[in-house]
Formats: C-alpha cells, sequence, structure tokens
C-alpha cells in the first residue's frame, strides 16, 4: 500500500538525480590531555559526515519530504529507543574481568528510574559465559541468572567486557551469540564488549564505539564496522558505549527516549550528575 508507492517516489527521484556523498568535518575532541596525546594523529580527529542528497527540478522539493516519510515508515518500529510505556526486560552478558562501574553504570539508572516511576517497568537479568558467578576488575564476583541461554526473553542483550575479552568470549560463546542474535529486539555493548559483538559479525554494517583506547584497533580488526570516536552511538538495533559513564549516558538517553526528559532528569540528579550526548568527547 503506501510503502510501494513511497518506494516507487524514491526509486523515480533517484534516478532523475541522486547523489551519495560526504561533507564537511566532524572534529573530535579526546575526553583528557593524556588521550589528545595519544590520539593527535589519529584518523578519528576528523571524521566525515554521510548525507543523503537529492534534487531534481521536476520534484519541486517533495522528494525530501518523500524520503523523510520513507525513512520514518521503514525505521525500526520496535526500537527500545522509542516512547513506550511497555516494560523492557534487558539481559545483561557480563564477562569476566568485568568493571563493576559499567554493571552499575547500566543497572543503576534504570533501578533509580522504577523508583521514581513507581512501579518495575525496567527489568533485567545477569547472565555469564558459564551461568556461575563473574569475577569482577575489584575482586568482587558477581551473582548471575545462568548462562547465556537464560537471557532468552528478554528485549535486548547488553554485552559487558573489559580486561581479556577475548578468553571469556570463547569461540563456542561468540558462536551462541551470534545464533541467538535474532532473539532479541536490540543488542548492545558497553566498553569492550563492542568487540565480542564484532567478533560476532553483530556490527558489520553498522556504527559503532569502543572505549577511545580500542578505536583504531577495532576499526582495523573489523573494517565491516563503521567505527566512531563517540561516547555512545545507536544504529537501529545495534547500541554501544565506550565505558562506564558513557553507559550511564546511554542509560540516561533510554530513559528519556521511552518516559521523557523529565524522568530522565530525575534520575541523573538522584546520581547528582547531568546527561552528556553521545557526540559529546
Amino acid at each position: 500500500t503506501a510503502a510501494p508507492a513511497l518506494a516507487a517516489s524514491i526509486a523515480d527521484l533517484a534516478i532523475c538525480s541522486g547523489l551519495r556523498g560526504t561533507c564537511g568535518d566532524l572534529s573530535c575532541v579526546p575526553p583528557d590531555p593524556v588521550t589528545a596525546q595519544v590520539m593527535k594523529t589519529s584518523r578519528f580527529m576528523a571524521k566525515g559526515m554521510g548525507i543523503l542528497q537529492f534534487g531534481c527540478p521536476h520534484h519541486n522539493g517533495l522528494g525530501k519530504a518523500r524520503l523523510t516519510i520513507y525513512e520514518t515508515f521503514m525505521a525500526n518500529p520496535a526500537s527500545i529507543f522509542a516512547a513506550s510505556r511497555q516494560p523492557l526486560t534487558l539481559a545483561l552478558l557480563v564477562l569476566p574481568q568485568s568493571s563493576i562501574l559499567e554493571v552499575a553504570s547500566t543497572l543503576d539508572p534504570l533501578r533509580s528510574a522504577n523508583r521514581h516511576l513507581g512501579s518495575e517497568v525496567y527489568r533485567w537479568r545477569v547472565v555469564s559465559p558459564d551461568g556461575g558467578p563473574v569475577p569482577l576488575t575489584c575482586g568482587i564476583e558477581l551473582p548471575s541468572n545462568g548462562p547465556l541461554t537464560a537471557a532468552e526473553g528478554a528485549d535486548a542483550l547488553i554485552v559487558i567486557a573489559g580486561f581479556q575479552q577475548w578468553q571469556g568470549a570463547t569461540p563456542a560463546l561468540i558462536r551462541e551469540l551470534s545464533r541467538m542474535a535474532p532473539r532479541f529486539a536490540a543488542m548492545g555493548g558497553i566498553d569492550a564488549g563492542s568487540w565480542v559483538l564484532a567478533r560476532a559479525g553483530l556490527l558489520n554494517g553498522h556504527k559503532a564505539t569502543v572505549h577511545w583506547e580500542d578505536l583504531e584497533d577495532l576499526a582495523a580488526a573489523h573494517p565491516a564496522v563503521d567505527v566512531q570516536p563517540d561516547r555512545f552511538v545507536i544504529d537501529r538495533t545495534r547500541f554501544t558505549a565506550g565505558g562506564a559513564a558513557p553507559a550511564a549516558d546511554l542509560m540516561l538517553h533510554l530513559i528519556r527516549s521511552r518516559h521523557g526528559p523529565a524522568l530522565a532528569l530525575q534520575v541523573a540528579a538522584s546520581f547528582i550528575t547531568t546527561a552528556r550526548d553521545g557526540h559529546e568527547p
């Protein structure tokens, strides 16, 4: 019905005059002077912004409107970052030697949101590679609800990893992650969790980020991933954050997207912090 008609309009417009290109420079300011020194020769210091351009005198500007409507129509309606009052269940796959800060930055904003809402709108479960407790970098063991298969039924899966992710994310776990991926509406990675998703081929064709120390290494190892030097990145059904603080910003963005800015501000105030945009350094 509407989709074929819109598709035909877009095809007609593209045939008339279509061009995909780049323009401008998007500067990336590293998070601190040390980072600036490390990354001063990095190709991530300036990043071209891809744009889609259409122009045709026979369409009198309707092409852009049609394109916008078509893109909106074709957007994933099940996005977890869309306004919704429905409960959201997240499963966290936490790998050994992850940071407790990254776990807390992911879960505590959701807990606070539930407190302010007065109901359990955000739900979660923790899973691990072997189904047992996960040793974290601080020496504490994080209890889990079981192996990766225990994540089934969640709306989204978030992989949290840090040091030595290649040891915790065994080839068997990578295969299982790839197998289960279609069962989730969205998948995310925190810190080295982006590496795990990339190894499973789950970030191919997507924009993603990782801890700033790994930006170039991830891009070199996985050229099919469009690595961005951002705090967090959301690209369709994939979302990634560069570390603990960006993970909190990402969760605040999730809360704001689903329940509005007032709740996100309340949650941020609970932790005496403010939310930062994904593109901020």
